[in-house]
C-alpha cells in the first residue's frame, strides 16, 4: 500500500492540534481531496509544518512512498534568517536536511522577497526532488524557485481554486449582510475605512470572521468597531463557525483573508479579497480572481455595484494542473516501486565488531567508539589522539578518522597510523580521509584560468576573480593560518558572500553550516576579528579586585592571592594555535598517503569514493555523505587499507 506523508499547515503541532490560522484548514480540505482522487487506497501520515517534528518522525517521513508539502507561502528567499517551513529547531541542520525528495502542491513565495541567496538554494535543491512535479501557487513563486535550479516546475494556482474554473468574478445578486475578515499581522489604518465602507453598504449586517488567533484582539482594538459594534456579529475562532454560516441564505465576502474568500466562492457567493501582500494579488493577476487593494474604497463600492474592473470569470492554468497531477501520479508509483525494490534497511544496521571513530568531532556514530580531543557529544572518549591509541592490540575490526592525518605533523601522523596499524585485527580496515591536495591544486588551477581570461576581457568585478580568491584561500590559509577561522572566516562574513555557490560546491556541508551560523550570531564586516579560541590565556586570567587585595591585606593567611600568571607573548599566543589542532600541518595526496601506509605495515592499500567502502554497512552510517548520498566534504581523498 502506497505511503503517503504530508507536510501539513492544518497542523499547529505535531500533536494533533489544529492551526491557529483557520484558512489552513481550507487548504487541507483541497490537498486531501487532490489525494483522494489520485491515490485512493493510500495510508496517510501528517506533519505539521508549523513546529518542528521530533527526529523520529522526520525518519519515517524519508521512509514514505511520497512527501507532499501543502501550503501557500512556505517558501522564502533567506532561510537563516526567517523561514516559514518549520523542519528543525537548529536551523544549521537546513544544510543537511533528510532526503525527503519532497514535492510542492500549491506553495508560493512568503512576501515579495529579493532572490534566494546560495543557502537557501542549497536546501531547497537538497530538501526537494530535483526533477519534481512541483505545483507553485503562481508565476512569482515559480521563478523564485527555478532561480534555486530546482526543476520540474508547474504554475498550477492554488488548489483552492481548483473548483472555480468559469466562475464569475462580478457581483451577482443583492446580499444585504456581508461576510469580512480582517488580518491582525498586517494592520492598516484604511481597515477602519473598510468597516464604515462596509456598514454602509450592507445594511442587514455585517459577520466578522476572525480567521487568525489574534484577528479579534485587532478588529476591538479599531475605533470603527465600537463606532458600528451593533451592526455586527461575531463569529468564533473556530472552523464550526463557518458551517454555521454556510446555513444561510444570502451574503457577499469582501475582506483581507484569501482562503475565506475562497471559501464563500465554493459555497456559491461573490466573494471580493483585499490584498496585503503577494499572494491574492499574484493570483488575481494570473486568474482573474476578483482583487482590489485594501485602501480602495471606489473599488470595493464599484464591485458592490456589479462593475468590477477586472475579467469577468476565473480562468484556471487547467493543462499545468493536469500535468502536475500526471506526473505526480508517476513519480509516486515510480518511488514506491523503488522502495520496494530497494533491499537496503532503512535502519542502520549495528557495527558487528569494535569499529572506532577516531577524531569524530560532531560526526558521532551511535554504535561506534567515537573518540576525540574533548567530549563534544555524550559518549565521545577524550583522547589525544598524538598520544598512544587508549585500546589493546588487535582490538579493533575498523578504524575510521576523516580530516584528521592533516593537522599531524609528519612524524605524528606516521606514529598515529602505526597505532592504528596496532589497534586494529589482521583483516581490519582502516579508512582515511584526508583534504586532497591534488584536487585542490586542480581546482585552483581551473579559478587561476577563469580568474586571467576575466581579467584579460576587462573584468574586475567578475565572479571569477571571486571564485580564484577562494580558491587560494581553500588551498592555502589552512596550512598557513595564524588566528582562528583565518582568511577563510575573513571571505564567508561577506554579506552576501561572493562566489556562494562556488564555495558551497567545493567545501560542502560545513561551509553551507557557517554561513548560517554567522547569519544566525551576526554577520560583521569582514575585517571584523575572527571569533577566539575558547581556551583561557594568560593574557585573559582574572586579576585580583581592590576588595581581594584588600582583605588579603588585613587577612593574608585566609584571603590569599594569587599572583597574575606572566604575560603571554604573541609568539607563544601563536605556537599555542598552531599546535591547537585547527591548522593543517601537512597534506597528501594519494600517492604519498599509499607511500605512508606501506611504511607502517598495511598492506591493499585503494581509493574509494564517498560511499564506497570495504567496511561493512559503511554507507548507511553516512559519515562520508549527506543525506542525500552526495559527498559531505567533496574536497576528500578517501582512502582504504588493510592489515
Amino acid at each position: 500500500m502506497t505511503r503517503i506523508n504530508i507536510f501539513d499547515p492544518a497542523l499547529q503541532d505535531n500533536e494533533g492540534r489544529p492551526s491557529t490560522n483557520l484558512g489552513d484548514l481550507i487548504i487541507r480540505k483541497s490537498v486531501d481531496r487532490i489525494v483522494d482522487d489520485l491515490f485512493p487506497d493510500a495510508t496517510i501520515e501528517r506533519i505539521s509544518t508549523h513546529t518542528p517534528p521530533a527526529r523520529e518522525l522526520l525518519e519515517r517521513a524519508v521512509d514514505a512512498d511520497l512527501n507532499l508539502v501543502a501550503g501557500t507561502n512556505l517558501l522564502s528567499s533567506h532561510i537563516g534568517h526567517y523561514n516559514q517551513w518549520k523542519l528543525f529547531d537548529d536551523p544549521l541542520r537546513h544544510a543537511d536536511p533528510p532526503a525527503f525528495n519532497a514535492v510542492l502542491c500549491g506553495v508560493g513565495w512568503w512576501q515579495y522577497q529579493d532572490e534566494p541567496d546560495a543557502q537557501t538554494a542549497w536546501f531547497y535543491r537538497k530538501v526537494l526532488a530535483p526533477a519534481g512535479p512541483h505545483s507553485l501557487r503562481d508565476g512569482y513563486s515559480l521563478s523564485q524557485l527555478h532561480q534555486c535550479r530546482v526543476g520540474g516546475l508547474y504554475n498550477t494556482t492554488c488548489p483552492t481554486l481548483w473548483q472555480l474554473h468559469g466562475r464569475e468574478t462580478a457581483r451577482t445578486g443583492a446580499a444585504k449582510a456581508c461576510l469580512f475578515t480582517l488580518t491582525d499581522y498586517s494592520r492598516s489604518p484604511a481597515d477602519d475605512a473598510l468597516i464604515r465602507t462596509l456598514a454602509a453598504l450592507y445594511p442587514e449586517g455585517l459577520v466578522f470572521f476572525p480567521q487568525g488567533s489574534h484577528d479579534m484582539e485587532y478588529i476591538t482594538s479599531l475605533p470603527a468597531f465600537e463606532e458600528h459594534r451593533e451592526h455586527i456579529e461575531i463569529l468564533g475562532h473556530q472552523p464550526s463557525s463557518l458551517d454555521v454560516l454556510a446555513a444561510r441564505d444570502t451574503w457577499d465576502y469582501v475582506g483581507t483573508r484569501l482562503h475565506a474568500g475562497i471559501w464563500s466562492l465554493e459555497q456559491g457567493h461573490s466573494s471580493l479579497i483585499l490584498h496585503v501582500d503577494n499572494r491574492a494579488k499574484e493570483i488575481a493577476r494570473e486568474t482573474g480572481l476578483a482583487v482590489v487593494a485594501r485602501d480602495d474604497m471606489d473599488g470595493i463600492r464599484r464591485w458592490h455595484a456589479g462593475r468590477h474592473d477586472g475579467p469577468s470569470t476565473i480562468t484556471l492554468p487547467r493543462d499545468a494542473i493536469r500535468q502536475w497531477q500526471e506526473g505526480l501520479h508517476t513519480f509516486c508509483e515510480r518511488r514506491a516501486a523503488e522502495r520496494r525494490g530497494n533491499a537496503m534497511p532503512s535502519i542502520r544496521p549495528r557495527p558487528d565488531g569494535t569499529y572506532l571513530n577516531l577524531g569524530c568531532g560532531e560526526r558521532v556514530c551511535e554504535g561506534w567508539v567515537n573518540v576525540d580531543l574533548a567530549t563534544t557529544a555524550p559518549g565521545v572518549l577524550p583522547h589525544d589522539l598524538r598520544q598512544p591509541l587508549p585500546f589493546d592490540d588487535a582490538h579493533a575490526d575498523a578504524i575510521y578518522a576523516s580530516h584528521v592525518l592533516e593537522h599531524f605533523d609528519r612524524a605524528e601522523a606516521s606514529r598515529f597510523l602505526s597505532e592504528c596499524h596496532r589497534v586494529i585485527r589482521h583483516g581490519g580496515v582502516l579508512r582515511l580521509v584526508v583534504a586532497d591536495l591534488l584536487w585542490l591544486t586542480e581546482n585552483y588551477r581551473r579559478a587561476f584560468e577563469d580568474a586571467r581570461a576575466a581579467l584579460a576581457a576587462g573584468a574586475t568585478g567578475d565572479d571569477a576573480l571571486a571564485r580564484h580568491d577562494y580558491a587560494v584561500i581553500n588551498l592555502i590559509d589552512q596550512l598557513c593560518r595564524h588566528e582562528p577561522g583565518g582568511e577563510m572566516l575573513r571571505f564567508r562574513m561577506y554579506d552576501p558572500m561572493p562566489a556562494a555557490g562556488y564555495v558551497f560546491e567545493t567545501n560542502g556541508v560545513e561551509a553551507v553550516r557557517s554561513i548560517l551560523a554567522l547569519q544566525q550570531h551576526g554577520r560583521g564586516a569582514p575585517d571584523v576579528q575572527p571569533p577566539q579560541s575558547d581556551t583561557t590565556t594568560p593574557d585573559d586570567a582574572p586579576h585580583p579586585t581592590f576588595w581581594q587585595r584588600l582583605r588579603y591585606a588585613f587577612a593574608p593567611e585566609r584571603h590569599p592571592l594569587t599572583p597574575p600568571p606572566p604575560r603571554e607573548t604573541d609568539h607563544e599566543r601563536l605556537g599555542r594555535f598552531r599546535l591547537s589542532g585547527e591548522p593543517r600541518l601537512w597534506m597528501y595526496d594519494e600517492v604519498s598517503l599509499e607511500l605512508l601506509l606501506r611504511q607502517v605495515g598495511f598492506t591493499r592499500i585503494r581509493r574509494m569514493t564517498a560511499a564506497e567502502s570495504a567496511i561493512p554497512g559503511f554507507s548507511s552510517y553516512a559519515l562520508d555523505t549527506c543525506n542525500d548520498g552526495s559527498p559531505y566534504k567533496p574536497e576528500s581523498l578517501f582512502v582504504e587499507a588493510t592489515k
